[in-house]
């Protein structure tokens, strides 16, 4: 389960389960966040995950690098085919040349009709690999390999809130307007963060995403309810 445990200077580790971004490897990833996080272990900081590995923040005063690596030590027979537990969620999306600005673009260069790669978008369950590069932007993957495409060389100054894109073989929403590299084929009308909740990222590391296509129609009904504040969020879960 674990490729390798390292001092990360005198106060984290790192854990790494692999070198390869696959569902795998990040499964394992969000298991032994599960893991320590279940396990209460005095001194610990911040657990922060990422695509194939965890950084473990601790204590020094209350643990060391040798009692994690001990604690660790107990889930390498561990079995986490039937212990992953994801939230499922449900992301709306239009997909139109008004919000895909990298629509014909992507056509051109993978050879496919509009139809097609909102097929191949939506049809993948996709795992939210780690969260970045803004606050509550989620790195999902994989995407179907006919949508494989690279960023742009040089950036957009600036990409729409919602804006869903596509880079290699993953796909994210950026969460609020910023630049950007990523090919946008549509976006998403639901907000991604959310400051009157507790928790205002609508995305965690570990969750699995599907995306459904919506008219125009539903896309400006919902915009509309976010601005009145009276979109219910219990439609995007499973």
């Amino acid at each position: 389960m674990i490729e390798r445990i390292s001092a990360y200077g005198n106060s984290a580790m790192l854990i790494e389960t692999g070198l390869e971004i696959n569902r795998e490897n990040n499964e394992k990833v969000q298991f032994i966040k599960s893991f320590l996080q279940n396990k209460q272990v005095e001194g610990i900081r911040a657990l922060i995950p990422a695509y194939t590995s965890l950084c473990v923040v601790f204590d020094p005063l209350q643990t060391s690098f040798e009692n994690l690596q001990s604690i660790l030590s107990n889930i390498l027979a561990e079995d986490i085919s039937s212990k992953i537990q994801s939230r499922k969620l449900t992301i709306p999306v239009l997909y139109d040349h008004s919000t895909g600005p990298d629509l014909t673009l992507l056509m051109q260069e993978n050879k496919l009709k509009l139809e097609e790669i909102i097929e191949l978008h939506t049809q993948p369950s996709y795992q939210v690999f780690m969260m970045g590069f803004l606050a509550g932007f989620p790195y999902m993957g994989l995407s179907h390999t006919k949508l494989t495409t690279k960023r742009h060389s040089t950036p957009r100054k600036r990409v729409e809130t919602g804006s869903v894109g596509l880079a290699n073989n993953q796909t994210g929403i950026y969460p609020s307007a910023s630049p950007g590299g990523w090919k946008i084929i549509g976006q998403c009308p639901v907000k991604l963060v959310r400051e009157e909740l507790e928790t205002p990222f609508l995305f965690h590391a570990g969750d699995e995403v599907k995306f459904r296509a919506i008219t125009k129609e539903e896309f400006e009904e919902i915009q509309k309810e976010e601005k009145n504040k009276t979109f219910d969020l219990s439609q995007i879960y499973a």
